[in-house]
Formats: structure tokens, C-alpha cells, sequence
């Protein structure tokens, strides 16, 4: 992994290019001053280093620059120069008979992911150029870190380019197999075809809207128990709770404000769905109870139960794909009866289901007052969702 040094006292952006040089997948260091900068250039011998012109305390810019191009150990290190905004043309040829392999302005870097790719690869090159010139071999400098097993394939569908390229950049760096599309048509397709562990998926498509493309992967029984997380540029309370409604399983808003938060959700949704579904076809909820929704049957506690009615066999497979959510009675009402019974006989087929199953689930699925039932499988202690009917006039093939 090929290590980057900061000499930038603005802590702002210092913060700024250490957050996304670690995205790229570079190993960085931030200091706030020339002299730290050359102390620390010693230890770490860093493959390139960024160096802030406008420097205001210690070793000024210009200094640190001369003197990192006049000692043997560092001088054939490539050093960028990052100026303000409003720098002059002069500035740059200051800093270029100083050493400086490149001047670039802070407006020439922001947080867009074309940016930040064109940046990378500017930033690759000097590396490998360096690595060169020290003598290492060409395919030892210009091989890329080791990436951790790949722990997922995700489905990335957004039709912002720059979007796109951020984001599978950062996954992939995760370790992740991303798979990426620009319509609803084809992230549909390819969620058929791909088999992915998770969806991401914006809702302003240009062919279709998102929350349609999360109504029918919902309604496909091979992609239903695949975890969507929206990705969107739509911030409104509203949007939110359409989303839920429409089963997905978080929401997040644009431009991404914490890419840690991002991969924290990634992570906890990937690790949802390895918990429910082992197999194709079969739902699993803790170590006591299994559903196979192609054989039929229902293992709680080593019984297996092979004679469950049709309509109780699909209110488990309900519950299962959502434990330690409350489900409300309208919810159920559509997704099992499609509204073609009365709410009391919810609670009826509830009641049923738990005395033909027996433990664990007559344990674990319980009532909440006034809003539905839960199966909680982990005693219900961490936070939950709730789930109630869509709009009237949304069609579902459940």
C-alpha cells in the first residue's frame, strides 16, 4: 500500500484529504507543520507527499520544500503543492524550482468522485514513477494493495456516474464484488442474473422510479430476501417513510455524509441477510427455526413440520424475513391475504400459527399494543421497524 504524507496545517482539510486518500485505498499521514512534516518524512518515508503553499506556522512552504529536495533521503521523493484558491501564476514557479513535481489549487479537488478518480490517477502515476527510479521492479510498483476476501457482491444501481465510480471504489476497497447499473430495467436484470447480497439503489432513475424497482425485486420470491438500502438524493420525510412502505431496509440521503456510517449499514445488512437465508429457498431465524419455501416445511427445534396450511406457512415466511420488526395487521393483511379478509382474522391466524408451530415461536412471535406483531428472536432488545400496509392502489404479486 502505497503511503501519502500531508503537511497541511487548514485541519479541515487536512481531515478532508485524509478521509479520501483513505478511500482510495492509500495509507496517509496528516501533519499541521513544515517541521513535523521533514521529521516524520525520515521515519515513514513516505512514497509522495502533499504539501499545503500557504503554511502559516514553523517552516514555511517554499523552506520545507528546498529542504526536502536537498537531503539524500528524500529528495527523490515527488512532492505535490496545494495552493489556495487565488494563488498566482508565480507561486507555481516558485514551487517548481523548488522540487515540486506538480502545483494544483484546492479548487481543483473536491468531493467529486470524478475528480477524486482523475486525482488518483495523477497521484499513481508519481508513485510509480518513484517507485522506478529507486530501483524497485515495475510490477512491485505497480502492484495493489492486498484486498481482504471478498465478503459480499453488491448491486449498485444509480444513474450518476460520478456516483457510481465513488462508491463501487470504496466497496471494492472493502473488499466487496460490485456490480454496477444505471436504470431500474437493467439493475432488475442483473439482480435476477447476479445473485447479489445487497442492493443499493437510488430512486431517480431515468427509466423508471426507484421505489418501483424495490416494489418488484420485493415481489419476486428469488430477490425478495435480498436487503435494499436507498440511496438517495430525495431528503424529505415523506420519501422516507414511501421507502419503508415499500419494504426497504434503510435509507440513506446524498451527497453521503460519513462514508463510515455508509459502510457500517453495508456491513450490518450484509450480515441481516447471511443470518436469514443460507440457501435458496430456505429462511433461517436463529438456531431453532428453518423454512424451506420449496419442500414446504418448517424445522423449530429439530420437529419438522411438513402439514402447515398454506396461509400460515406464508405468514411465518412474513415474520421470518423480518425479525425484530413490528409488522402492523394492515401490513399483513396485504402481504398474506391481499385485503380479501378482515383484520380480526389476523389475530386469529396468529394465535393459530404459534399452537401449531409451538416453541420457539410461540415464545419469540409476540403482540405489540395497538401496532402488530414481532418475532424476536434475540429477545427484542436492539431497535426495530415498522411495517404497514402501501398506499391503496399499490398492486403486489406477494
Amino acid at each position: 500500500m502505497s503511503t501519502i504524507l500531508v503537511i497541511d496545517d487548514e485541519k479541515g482539510y487536512g481531515s478532508f484529504l485524509n478521509r479520501y486518500l483513505g478511500v482510495m485505498g492509500f495509507n496517509v499521514f496528516v501533519v499541521a507543520t513544515g517541521d513535523e512534516g521533514l521529521e516524520l518524512t525520515r521515519t515513514i518515508h513516505p512514497d509522495l507527499i502533499l504539501l499545503d503553499w500557504c503554511l502559516k506556522k514553523g517552516c514555511r512552504a517554499e523552506e520545507t520544500l528546498r529542504l526536502l529536495k536537498s537531503q539524500p533521503g528524500t529528495q527523490g521523493v515527488p512532492v505535490v503543492v496545494i495552493s489556495g484558491i487565488k494563488e498566482s501564476a508565480e507561486d507555481e514557479m516558485r514551487a517548481r524550482r523548488a522540487g515540486a513535481a506538480q502545483f494544483i489549487t484546492k479548487n481543483e479537488i473536491s468531493d467529486s468522485a470524478k475528480e477524486w478518480v482523475n486525482f488518483k490517477r495523477r497521484l499513481d502515476a508519481l508513485i510509480l514513477d518513484h517507485c522506478l527510479s529507486t530501483g524497485k521492479p515495475r510490477a512491485a510498483a505497480m502492484k495493489k494493495p492486498a484486498l481482504p476476501r471478498a465478503i459480499g457482491r453488491i448491486l449498485l444501481v444509480d444513474d450518476d456516474q460520478d456516483m457510481r465510480d465513488m462508491v463501487s471504489l470504496f466497496l471494492r476497497d472493502k473488499g466487496y464484488t460490485v456490480l454496477a447499473a444505471e436504470t431500474g430495467a437493467l439493475g432488475l436484470s442483473k439482480a435476477r442474473e447476479g445473485s447479489p447480497d445487497l442492493i443499493v439503489l437510488d430512486l431517480g432513475l431515468p427509466d423508471m422510479d426507484g421505489l418501483e424497482v424495490c416494489a418488484q425485486l420485493k415481489a419476486w420470491p428469488r430477490t425478495r430476501p435480498i436487503p435494499v438500502l436507498i440511496l438517495t438524493a430525495r431528503s424529505s420525510r415523506q420519501a422516507q417513510l414511501l421507502a419503508v412502505e415499500y419494504s426497504a431496509d434503510h435509507y440513506l440521503t446524498k451527497p453521503l455524509p460519513d462514508l463510515d456510517q455508509f459502510h457500517t449499514w453495508v456491513s450490518a445488512l450484509l450480515r441481516r441477510k447471511s443470518h436469514l437465508v443460507e440457501a435458496k429457498g430456505v429462511l433461517r431465524v436463529g438456531d431453532a427455526l428453518v423454512i424451506d419455501t420449496n419442500a414446504h416445511t418448517v424445522n423449530a427445534q429439530d420437529r419438522v413440520i411438513t402439514d402447515l396450511p398454506v396461509t400460515l406457512f406464508s405468514l411465518l415466511c412474513e415474520f421470518a424475513r423480518r425479525p425484530g420488526e413490528i409488522l402492523s395487521r394492515d401490513f399483513l393483511l396485504l402481504k398474506v391475504w391481499n385485503n380479501s379478509v378482515l383484520p380480526h382474522h389476523v389475530s386469529t391466524a396468529v394465535a393459530r400459527l404459534k399452537k401449531r408451530v409451538g416453541k420457539p415461536l410461540e415464545n419469540w412471535l409476540v403482540c405489540v399494543p395497538n401496532d402488530g406483531y414481532r418475532l424476536m428472536p434475540d429477545a427484542g432488545r436492539k431497535a426495530v421497524r415498522r411495517h404497514h400496509a402501501k398506499p391503496r392502489g399499490h398492486s403486489e404479486n406477494a
